[in-house]
């Protein structure tokens, strides 16, 4: 399978050959990959599989972090919204912010989601780390993630496209909305995790 510059392919991220370990790889983060210059083809997916985050409870009865939480799925993406992307930001293909879209425009830049969009399902994927304005980075799509809510959630709904206020934030929605993943449970607004599945 071919891999990108940065040592991407769609399985695994590895870089330069380990000194220590002839014949392995040292591994390279998907936040390496931020950068003016595109280092994977425009909407190139990436899937970390649950083997390369084994599950780590850390003394407790609860796994640790994003341990355990099954294969992520990472989409390439270039930010040309204009303003830097933050971490738990909502994102959608910015071809999709108006009726019709700006024309020619590559379906895989993307800005952050807008407010009460007409589709809950039009989230491309979550900023896990900051990606600036004029830069490529990887968005997470499928997984666990952390997300950035309006309002306290309870829990075990649908994560929807905030319906009001900032751009790029996260609602608990109803039984029987599509949302885009299922929240956890937060008790005051602000960031918080969410299993995600986007498709937009």
């Amino acid at each position: 399978m071919s891999r990108t510059a940065m040592g991407i392919d769609h399985l695994t991220a590895t870089g330069q050959p380990d000194p220590l370990n002839p014949g392995a790889d040292l591994p390279v983060p998907v936040t390496a990959a931020i950068g003016r210059f595109a280092q994977a083809p425009l909407g190139f997916i990436h899937v970390e599989p649950a083997s390369q985050n084994p599950i780590d409870f850390g003394g407790g009865p609860i796994p640790v972090n994003n341990s355990g939480a099954g294969d992520e799925e990472w989409i390439y993406v270039f930010n040309s919204s204009g303003a830097p992307i933050l971490p738990g930001a909502l994102c959608q293909r910015e071809l999709l912010t108006g009726v019709p879209g700006p024309p020619g425009l590559p379906v895989c830049f993307a800005t952050t989601v807008i407010a009460a969009p007409a589709s809950e399902r039009i989230v491309l994927g979550v900023a896990q780390y900051p990606i600036p304005a004029g830069f490529f980075g990887f968005l997470l799509r499928k997984g666990a993630a952390e997300v950035v809510y309006t309002a306290p959630t309870i829990g075990g709904l649908p994560i929807i496209p905030t319906a009001a206020g900032v751009p790029g934030l996260s609602d608990e929605g109803v039984i029987g909305q599509p949302g885009f993943g299922i929240t956890t449970a937060i008790a005051a607004p602000g960031p918080g995790m969410a299993i995600i599945d986007c498709s937009g």
